[in-house]
């Protein structure tokens, strides 16, 4: 059963893989790239990320790639 989540926690339904990517989805399609960056620098320095939104339809998803796996 999925608990409801506040507004202050985004469903971040992640994937990790070994290699320090981080899949992320379903985040406010308003959030800018660089509040995002600065949510997901608080686990570690990041070497890369894409965030991608389809405002035809809501749909929001990224990659966050970290230094350190």
């Amino acid at each position: 059963m999925k608990q409801k989540q506040s507004k202050k926690h985004y469903d971040m339904d992640s994937k990790t893989h070994t290699n320090g990517s981080l899949y992320i989805k379903e985040f406010p399609i308003e959030m800018s790239d660089a509040e995002l960056h600065s949510m997901f620098e608080a686990f570690g320095p990041i070497i890369n990320r894409s965030f991608k939104r389809d405002p035809s339809n809501g749909r929001t998803w990224g990659f966050v790639h970290f230094e350190n796996p």
